[in-house]
């Protein structure tokens, strides 16, 4: 393991705000983290090759490279299956292209 940083470090390191980063943890969105304690109140740290890591995995040459990674992250969401035929389905999330 690497170099630990917090929140505030953290969010700077992936432009966003440390208020985003928290969002991202509740939604399981953002780079892992480890929980300093078994409080609710306990701190949070990241270890910076994870905050990387995730980073790299965002790394993208084109709009088709990410379209084409956007589509299979949603088709793996819904276990390969197509949507309800009454359901909205978002421009980004159709995977009938």
């Amino acid at each position: 393991m690497g170099k630990k940083v917090n929140t505030e470090v953290g969010a700077a390191m992936c432009g966003v705000s440390p208020g985003t980063f928290k969002l991202w943890r509740h939604l399981k969105k953002g780079p892992k983290f480890i929980k300093l304690g078994t409080s609710k109140q306990a701190g949070v740290c990241y270890d910076v090759d994870d905050i990387e890591a995730w980073l790299a995995e965002r790394k993208f040459s084109s709009t088709t490279e990410y379209s084409a990674a956007a589509r299979a992250s949603v088709n793996a969401r819904n276990g390969n299956r197509p949507p309800p035929r009454n359901a909205v389905v978002r421009p980004w999330e159709n995977t009938t292209v």
